[in-house]
């Protein structure tokens, strides 16, 4: 019975009821973490594909189109019924034990689906984007080595810092945007990118209808240039947007070509080439399919601009932080229970502290004695920080060793060292580094200092010497 038209059909029934009542179980518990959303997300995804699969599947039995269905139900009615039915049931039964050999309820671990999705190792199992072979491929499209990994992950969407928009640069927004999807997918597993994109091409297309769409049928913008860099270059932690100097000029822009230019002589030139002209001829509907790749990264980048983040702070904390550590801060965070946290601080119980005197290991206050000789009453601020607090002096001087300080340092173009220690305001910084600039430039020697005398006596310096020497008006 269990090869037969029915028993499959009955099967299939079973196999997708339970899906869905397991998926239900499981849209109705929380999440106690990252990791374990992105499990969640992934499972109901493989169920809801075998309940779709086991739904062709019937479909299919259903239509039956070599009408073997309509035997086995012809077989169930008659003057043979009784006899067929009881020749099905000796099918069924074990010879030895006399027991049915099949069971009508699905089991768990049969239906169930076991769903593994493969990350790479920079990726820390979706807490972070990988472009490292893809921001190779930007730096042999631009010949330069000028911008590093962290600066890429922030700006890989900034389409105008591309020279010229060719077929190889074509390939590359491919690359970017295949991964940027594939990323989507494996984070998002229930909203597949086919829905974004599906949207995306329904913006776009209107856009380009109306003709709209900036860096080829309207020219740039300078002021929107700078937002999108400033976007980019923001850090509320420290000293706040930043716009690069170097920011090309809109009107030096060709967009039937897609190609800069250094000066309007130049773009002037281009315009009444051979180039320009054949470009003219295509239409700027040429263009088309390269606007829309960049439509598509720049939504992604918006949909994964937490993981982009994460992903610039990860960098940061690997060039001032050991390996050991930074595994080790990824840990506690993948591990991390909001929902038992919250259960854990409604147990624990109110300790009265009105001083706010840190805790010890064992969850109540220090000793006082101890809190006033660690100067944990005093808070220093740090302006270059951006006017962050720090508590007690022992962990002042130590904030000026640390990566924050120093990024702040770097920003402001300032060596962090010895000479700026204890110095909190940007002010004060700059105008030191103004000083030990000016006494560097003072302390390196000059030829001209140099005194000579000639054989009188006379003391001359160093070129006027040379020249009263070489006009035989004195002796040496």
């Amino acid at each position: 019975m269990s090869d037969t038209i029915l028993e499959q059909i009955r099967k299939l029934h079973s196999e997708s009821e339970h899906l869905r009542r397991i998926c239900s179980a499981t849209r109705t518990r929380d999440a106690r973490g990252f990791r374990d959303q992105l499990t969640m997300d992934e499972t109901l995804l493989g169920r809801c594909k075998v309940i779709v699969e086991n739904t062709r599947k019937l479909k299919k039995l259903y239509e039956d189109e070599d009408e073997v269905f309509l035997e086995e139900k012809q077989l169930m009615a008659g003057k043979n019924v009784f006899h067929n039915f009881y020749g099905k049931v000796q099918e069924l039964m074990d010879r030895r034990t006399g027991v049915a050999t099949i069971s009508l309820a699905p089991k768990p671990e049969e239906v169930d689906v076991q769903v593994s999705t493969r990350w790479s190792g920079p990726e820390w199992q979706g807490r972070f984007i990988d472009l490292h072979s893809i921001y190779l491929e930007f730096i042999d499209l631009i010949k330069s080595n000028e911008t590093n990994y962290k600066e890429y992950l922030k700006t890989f969407h900034h389409f105008h810092k591309i020279q010229h928009k060719s077929e190889k640069y074509k390939a590359y927004l491919q690359n970017v945007l295949n991964y940027l999807t594939s990323f989507w997918n494996k984070l998002h597993p229930i909203y597949q990118s086919d829905k974004v994109i599906e949207a995306c091409a329904e913006d776009f297309n209107r856009r380009w209808a109306a003709e709209e769409v900036e860096g080829y049928q309207v020219p740039l913008d300078q002021a929107k240039l700078e937002k999108l860099e400033q976007r980019s270059n923001l850090d509320d932690d420290m000293m706040g947007p930043q716009i690069p100097t170097d920011l090309p000029n809109p009107e030096l822009f060709c967009l039937m070509t897609q190609k800069w230019f250094r000066n309007e002589g130049s773009l002037k030139g281009h315009m009444s080439g051979k180039k320009y002209k054949r470009a003219e001829a295509r239409g700027i509907d040429y263009h088309k399919p390269l606007a829309f790749l960049e439509s598509q990264i720049s939504v992604f980048q918006g949909l994964l601009e937490d993981s982009v983040k994460a992903t610039v702070e990860f960098v940061e904390k690997r060039q001032t932080k050991s390996y050991e550590e930074v595994v080790r801060e990824i840990e506690e965070a993948e591990n991390e229970d909001d929902s038992d946290a919250e259960a854990d601080e409604e147990e624990t119980e109110v300790i009265y502290n009105p001083l706010k005197i840190p805790l010890d290991f064992d969850g109540k206050p220090i000793p006082y004695w101890l809190y006033k000789f660690r100067g944990l009453n005093r808070y220093f601020t740090c302006g270059i920080c951006g006017g962050k607090k720090y508590r007690g002096p022992m962990a002042f001087e130590r904030h000026f060793s640390e990566w924050k300080h120093a990024h702040a340092m770097r920003i402001l173009g300032i060596p962090n060292t010895k000479d700026f220690m204890w110095i909190t305001e940007i002010k004060d910084a700059m105008s030191l580094w103004t000083k030990i600039k000016d006494r560097k430039k003072d302390a390196v020697w000059n030829p001209a200092d140099e005194e000579v005398e000639d054989a009188q006596g006379n003391v001359f310096n160093r070129p006027t010497y040379e020249n009263l020497t070489y006009q035989h008006l004195i002796n040496t």
